[in-house]
């Protein structure tokens, strides 16, 4: 499918979701406060965001959600168990000044995997 760049900013957020499921086999969307969308197997899974405290500075949430995510889909986690674990530790980094995580990510994720 051939379409011009604009095409993703010229539509609504559900059309663009559509256009780009049609692309490939999943899309990650996040939307900071709003949380994240995940497109996969034809379904839009919405997932919220989780702040671990007020936010203080956002630098590396981005990061952090990706690696979360990976790690959920490369250990045999389903979409939204992924999207839950990303969320989880984008919203640790977003409490602090800097873009470490200050919190045991594993410790942090436990609940969430067993």
């Amino acid at each position: 499918m051939r379409m011009k760049p604009s095409a993703l900013v010229e539509t609504d957020h559900r059309h663009r979701y559509k256009m780009l499921s049609g692309l490939v086999d999943e899309v990650v969307i996040t939307r900071g406060p709003l949380g994240a969308v995940i497109c996969h197997a034809g379904r839009q899974l919405l997932v919220d965001a989780k702040p671990q405290g007020p936010v203080i500075d956002t630098t590396g949430a981005g990061d952090l959600f990706a690696a979360g995510y990976l790690f959920g889909r490369t250990h045999g986690y389903d979409a939204q168990m992924s999207g839950q674990i990303a969320s989880l530790l984008a919203g640790e980094v977003i409490s602090h000044i800097g873009a470490r995580p200050h919190a045991d990510l594993q410790v942090l994720i436990k609940p969430f995997i067993g």
